[in-house]
């Protein structure tokens, strides 16, 4: 999710997104040996779970300016109580 945040800002970089991303690749390093453990349940089959979030990003300063607020949509696909998929998409 971290990574994802900042590859959103790779085209304008600044001082500070290098920082994030120095912290990122420090926390990978010390966390290699961890993990998690999926354990399937045979009595599950496929699910599917949807949400959405309204106003993202929202702030009372953006009260005039609607195109800096961004709903999010997301899904996630399970099989057998394993995440298969898992997606978040801004919309527009």
């Amino acid at each position: 999710m971290a990574t994802h945040q900042v590859a959103k800002f790779c085209i304008s970089s600044k001082l500070s997104y290098k920082r994030v991303v120095r912290r990122i690749g420090k926390y990978l390093k010390a966390t290699v040996g961890k993990g998690m453990i999926f354990k399937p349940d045979g009595r599950r089959s496929l699910e599917w779970y949807t949400d959405a979030d309204f106003f993202w990003g929202w702030d009372k300063a953006d009260l005039g300016n609607p195109e800096v607020v961004l709903s999010k949509t997301g899904y996630m696909l399970m099989y057998a109580n394993c995440p298969v998929l898992f997606c978040i998409e801004l919309q527009t």
